[in-house]
């Protein structure tokens, strides 16, 4: 799991928890339901895989995953939850690259991301995507950047809160960019993707995965990709590095 997304890095989704106390207990895990907590609203992208993940992993183990969303805090509140739980492989958490980048940006935090958590798996990894309301007055990424130029501030975008990946991508690519956006922080991708499919807010920096059924649609319109490749899914939309923008992108 990256330390901190940016343009050029794809949002990397892990489960992370807790080891089981003791190999007597091992042998016999899972001997109930497990928890797996999503540290954001239902919908959104973290939300998706979850549920997917959580299917199969209850059919192979014998038993249920119940996932729990848990938002708020930009993951805080999710991730406080597990680190709190008992020792014993029954409750896990869906972590984004927020549970690194939380510790600085924020003065108090109640867990310790390196004695609390113990990484199981990564389970997907996804470029972000520059996606805008189709009413917006912008068919490409160059046409957003002067748009916004000439309205600094007044061009709003959604994230899953602060310090989570789309916002922190957000803010480089204003640096990289020169221009000013006004900053609206939801609880997850869920409630992020409906503000801009609604209009609410203008462009949201989300991974492909909550978004690419509303691209196919044309109910959100993709401007570039975070990526040193086109994604597969859309050949037809440039990376950051092709649009000119000057933020170099990795494989």
């Amino acid at each position: 799991m990256q330390n901190h997304p940016s343009l050029c890095a794809a949002v990397a989704l892990a489960c992370a928890a807790v080891p089981w106390a003791s190999p007597s207990r091992a042998a016999d895990y899972p001997a109930q339901p497990i928890r797996l907590i999503v540290p954001f609203a239902p919908g959104g992208g973290t939300d998706m895989i979850a549920r997917v993940v959580g299917k199969k992993l209850g059919e192979r183990l014998g038993q249920p995953v119940i996932v729990d969303n848990r938002p708020g805090a930009s993951g805080i509140i999710g991730a406080e939850a597990v680190a709190r739980s008992a020792p014993d492989g029954y409750t896990l958490l869906m972590a984004t690259t927020a549970i690194s980048s939380n510790g600085s940006l924020y003065d108090t935090i109640s867990y310790d991301l390196k004695k609390d958590f113990a990484p199981v798996s990564q389970l997907a990894n996804a470029p972000a995507v520059l996606v805008v309301n189709p009413g917006l007055q912008a068919s490409s990424l160059q046409d957003l950047i002067r748009y916004a130029r000439e309205r600094p501030g007044q061009v709003n975008y959604a994230s899953y809160g602060v310090g989570t990946a789309p916002h922190l991508v957000a803010e480089l690519f204003q640096q990289s960019s020169g221009v000013k956006l006004y900053h609206v922080p939801y609880k997850g991708g869920g409630p992020a993707v409906l503000a801009t499919l609604s209009g609410e807010t203008k462009l949201l920096f989300p991974s492909l995965v909550p978004v690419m059924n509303h691209i196919r649609n044309g109910k959100l319109r993709p401007l570039a990709v975070a990526s040193a490749k086109r994604a597969p899914g859309l050949p037809d939309v440039p990376t950051f590095r092709e649009a000119a923008v000057p933020v170099a992108a990795s494989s």
